[in-house]
């Protein structure tokens, strides 16, 4: 009797046991995929970061790019306003010189005549 006792009390031990370790490896297991999910989550944080960064980048390039077309586009219709003043102006010499030519012309006809 003492004999069956003793293996039924080895054997609930055993069970009880199992259980425990069944339980802490559960835990243990837990506390693994929690950590792992807060890696991957502070990884992809990280990445995040850096694709706003790179996607904030693009658009001040893209700023700058655009800023810059329209500093060339004001340097070009500069240049060409300068351009079209200046030969406005060589046009109206050009003009005056021809008229005062005319004007002597007929000044001197009307004093010939």
């Amino acid at each position: 009797h003492s004999r069956a006792t003793t293996i039924i009390q080895s054997f609930c031990r055993m069970v009880v046991m199992k259980v425990q370790l069944t339980r802490q490896r559960k835990a243990s297991v837990k506390i693994q995929s929690s950590f792992r999910k807060m890696l991957q989550i502070k990884k992809y944080s990280e990445m995040l970061l850096i694709i706003k960064c790179e996607e904030e980048k693009a658009r001040c390039n893209a700023a700058a790019i655009q800023i810059q077309s329209f500093v060339r586009s004001c340097k070009m219709q500069c240049n060409f306003l300068s351009a079209r003043y200046s030969t406005i102006r060589f046009q109206c010499l050009v003009r005056c010189f021809l008229a005062k030519l005319k004007l002597e012309v007929l000044q001197k006809e009307i004093f010939v005549a």
